[in-house]
């Protein structure tokens, strides 16, 4: 039987794996995994091998369909042991490492072990290249102490960071220990551009000790939409003898909404059964309150661990757990399918592991992982266990994985094996604990992420780090992605020299920043008001959200491949040198300085705003909408002129307000906040270049705005 470790109870998870795919009505690919495991963490003082004091666990996996690459977080302690933060790194398609590790939680004073960061989870949002990554954690800011929260950090792209860590929850009032928030998950909405965090936790209402799901909206910079935590979970009787815990989410694309699931005791003798809960955009409970998916029917027997995931080509979720069903001693992994209301659909509580012989309750299957196929109706589902075959010892977990079609039917005779943690036959190197998965829509192709001890290259028996390993995927039957324009990314920002003394030239190096970026933005105005063309936007990059409700479109056959974004050029003015200019370290010169970053920040937010999904069709040079822009399997099926067609959007600046300049200070500290103001309206205002640069796609126009009008001759019967 797979027993875990102290080392494992030391980190408090029972291990979760399971993330394989489903295809519906189309032949499987070989599910096989691809290349070689590679070891991403590298924890603990030096080389980060050698010490099983410090270990890495609990992983997640996002990828990045705009650089075509991954990101993977996990929990670590690496210069105090038993210090455990969040840490992040950046992973190629190719399954090679990008850059170094980065520390992304800083909770709680540097070596104090009573301030711990657990369980990330992350999220891509590709409108604006950026991932957030979410976990809890209890901290020292303020009055807390020793209280469990869940906090997030967003990360660019290119893995540097695009804020600080801040909060998102708040059980109970900030200083009270008696309410936490724990083990988070994270969805994002392209739709609405916004994410979606849940969590178990205790408020005073319903009470302390009786842990329900909660969910809160975000927008993409992390600020809260709404003012409290939604409450999402009503299980059992009031009281704090039943609990939810370990909710995951995902969102349905097609109707709009999502799915919560979590494992419950509702007041059945204290069985744990798998709950789901859909909600609208706006977190209202949709249908059934909490309704039942698994089905164990012993009081010994239990179901835990739930993971889901939503298919658009199956338009279906694959809800996946572990559970005793066969006997009370021993644990398989179980799937239920679900349509876009919450119905089953085909066989209940199906099976999906087949550790061991019959019910051996020395061979075990634990924490199940789901991951969607994106182009075909496809589920991988993974996790770790022993198995009975030749070679392998009892209790010598590794990772397995297994698709599912978008039917629910498991393909293959049994899972496939995926990691080789220590020699054959020897027990005492295992795979263990949260499993983390995404799939790669650009090469077609998963990327599994675990935690596992291994003896190559010096490591020791209960030194946990994390590893990785692609997983092939079925043959693609949905459209490509949107086909932008490959665009290599920017330099990672340097830090400045501390600003010591303020200096004229100082002041004139300020002045030029901003300047610049006035300049780049109105040339991205004028980018847009000329009118956008076919070669401005990415080949299958528009949905059936996009069109106006007087075009009608079906989906249908694959069409050619589409083509690639090739965008108009910025003309960025020349800087203008003005003879006989000079720069005074003058309160006027610091305040006119002041006034152009002031400028700048207000284009560049008002260009974001209209950039970032406020485009319209109006935005569009008439009949410049070919068939090749449109989803790959999209097409139009009927069209009418709409008689009150969307405007063109502008770029609305909100004009700051402004002091006199007796106020304004002539310090160095002054110039260095100057500096970086500057830094950053030009740092804004390149990330939009980026995405010009790029290509246009659905995601930059608001939904419902593209019209007759704009559709090229031919696109509609």
């Amino acid at each position: 039987m797979a027993i875990l470790t102290p080392k494992r109870l030391r980190v408090g998870a029972v291990a979760l794996g399971l993330v394989f795919a489903a295809l519906l009505g189309v032949s499987a690919a070989v599910a096989d995994p691809i290349g070689t495991q590679a070891r991403v963490s590298f924890q603990g003082p030096g080389s980060g091998t050698g010490s099983a004091a410090h270990d890495a666990v609990d992983p997640a996996i996002a990828y990045n369909s705009r650089r075509n690459t991954y990101l993977i977080v996990w929990s670590g302690d690496t210069a105090t042991a038993g210090e455990d933060e969040i840490w992040a790194r950046l992973v190629a398609a190719d399954g090679t490492l990008i850059g170094r590790v980065q520390r992304v939680s800083n909770m709680g004073p540097a070596g104090n072990l009573a301030f711990d960061a657990r369980q990330p989870k992350v999220a891509y949002n590709a409108s604006i290249d950026e991932y957030l990554v979410v976990w809890h954690g209890d901290h020292d800011v303020g009055t807390m102490s020793g209280e469990e929260e869940i906090w997030g950090r967003r990360i660019n792209g290119d893995g540097t960071f695009a804020s600080d860590q801040f909060q998102i929850s708040e059980m109970g009032a900030n200083g009270s220990a008696s309410y936490e928030g724990l083990q988070p998950d994270v969805v994002y909405n392209a739709h609405l551009n916004q994410y979606v965090v849940v969590w178990r936790g205790d408020q005073p209402a319903p009470g302390d000790g009786e842990d329900e799901i909660w969910a809160r909206r975000l927008n993409p910079d992390g600020t809260s939409i709404d003012a409290d935590e939604v409450r999402v979970s009503d299980i059992g009787p009031p009281g704090a003898a039943f609990d939810a815990l370990q909710p995951e989410i995902a969102y349905d694309s097609d109707a709009r909404q999502y799915l919560v699931v979590f494992h419950g005791d509702d007041g059945n003798n204290e069985e744990f059964e798998i709950h789901g809960q859909l909600l609208g955009q706006g977190l209202k409970q949709v249908g059934a309150n909490d309704f039942l998916l698994s089905d164990t029917p012993d009081a010994a027997g239990d179901a835990r661990s739930p993971e889901v995931a939503y298919n658009a080509v199956a338009k279906r979720f694959l809800v996946v757990w572990r559970a005793n069903k066969i006997a009370a001693a021993k644990t398989e992994i179980y799937a239920q399918l679900l349509d876009g209301s919450g119905a089953a659909v085909g066989a209940d509580d199906l099976r999906v592991s087949t550790t061991g012989p019959g019910g051996d309750p020395d061979y075990d299957a634990f924490q199940a992982m789901v991951v969607s196929h994106e182009r075909a109706a496809e589920f991988l589902v993974s996790w770790y266990g022993d198995v009975e075959d030749p070679g392998l010892a009892e209790n010598e977990n590794e990772i397995y994985a297994r698709p599912l079609t978008g039917n629910g039917v498991p393909v293959g005779a049994s899972e496939t094996r995926v990691s080789t943690m220590g020699a054959e036959g020897d027990a005492a190197y295992n795979a263990f604990g949260l499993i983390g998965g995404a799939y790669n829509a650009r090469d077609n192709e998963y990327l599994l992420g675990w935690e596992a001890d291994d003896d190559a290259g010096g490591l020791l028996d209960n030194e946990y780090e994390i590893y990785s390993r692609r997983f092939g995927a079925a043959a693609a039957t949905a459209g490509e992605p949107a086909n932008c324009k490959p665009v290599p990314p920017g330099p990672a920002p340097k830090e400045k020299d501390q600003i010591t003394k303020i200096t004229a030239r100082q002041l004139r190096i300020n002045q030029a920043i901003g300047a610049a970026a006035i300049r780049r933005s109105t040339a991205i105005d004028t980018w847009l008001n000329d009118g956008i063309l076919t070669k401005d936007l990415c080949g299958a990059a528009l949905g059936p959200e996009d069109f106006d409700p007087n075009v009608t479109t079906a989906t249908g056959p694959l069409g050619p491949t589409p083509p690639q974004a090739d965008p108009r050029p910025l003309s960025i003015p020349r800087a203008q040198k003005k003879p006989g200019v000079t720069f005074a370290v003058t309160r006027i010169q610091v305040c006119i300085n002041q006034r152009i970053y002031q400028k700048a920040i207000a284009q560049a937010n008002a260009l974001e705003k209209r950039i970032r999904g406020g485009l319209t069709g109006g935005d569009i040079t008439d009949a410049n909408v070919t068939q090749g822009l449109l989803q790959q399997n999209l097409s139009v099926t009927a069209s009418t002129t709409n008689p009150n067609p969307p405007a063109r959007s502008e770029t609305k600046i909100i004009k700051p307000s402004r002091k006199g300049c007796q106020n304004v200070k002539v310090t160095a500290a002054q110039a260095a906040i100057n500096s970086k103001i500057a830094v950053t309206a030009v740092k804004r205002v390149n990330s939009l270049r980026a995405i010009l640069a790029r290509g246009l796609t659905g995601g930059n126009f608001a939904d419902q705005t593209i019209t007759k009008v704009d559709l090229a001759p031919g696109v509609s019967p």
